[in-house]
């Protein structure tokens, strides 16, 4: 797990600490907590019997995909919607579990790692488009709480074509299928 801190903490040895101004370390969060990187460091990282042994090498062989700015950013405020989230006492959405709400989230954020990194994706597996105009028409809503939840129910109707889309990654794709199945293995 990789974790996005803005203040000043003290951690111990066993945390690895990355500071940078070269990439916004809420993409790098993002990125770092993907599927995608999960199934990297699986199979080119090191293992601990079925743990992460994450250390300085691994971490550096990571093959990191700088977008432009305007992506970087574009899942930045998906990690802080996801860090409100986990960081709230109270339910956000009246119909579903705030793990619920976090995990459509690391969905839509996973599809776009993938269209970064498999850039030959057809258009009807592209995601991008989608969730610039979500997020950005969600924006002009004041409360954050309010912003969540319009996204969620957009994105979680049956009629979606941003949900939809995100099935078909997973379907149609060879290579987002190979990674969801052997996570998915992985994990039962």
């Amino acid at each position: 797990t990789f974790t996005y801190t803005n203040f000043s903490c003290y951690v111990s040895r066993a945390f690895l600490v990355i500071k940078t101004n070269r990439i916004n370390q809420k993409y790098l969060t993002g990125l770092l907590n993907s599927k995608l990187v999960v199934f990297w460091l699986k199979n080119k990282g090191k293992m601990q019997g079925s743990n992460f042994q994450i250390d300085k090498e691994p971490l550096l062989n990571i093959p990191i995909h700088k977008p432009t700015n305007e992506l970087q950013e574009l899942i930045g405020k998906l990690v802080d919607y996801i860090i409100k989230i986990k960081s709230s006492n109270s339910k956000i959405n009246e119909y579903t579990t705030n793990n619920s709400l976090s995990l459509m989230f690391e969905e839509v954020i996973d599809a776009i790692i993938y269209q970064l990194y498999f850039d030959d994706l057809p258009d009807d597996l592209k995601v991008i488009e989608l969730v610039e105009q979500s997020v950005s028409e969600a924006r002009m809503i004041i409360s954050v709480e309010e912003q969540i939840n319009l996204l969620f129910a957009d994105w979680n109707d049956y009629n979606s074509k941003l949900r939809n889309r995100i099935i078909l990654q997973k379907i149609q794709n060879p290579d987002i299928a190979t990674i969801e199945k052997y996570l998915s293995n992985e994990s039962n």
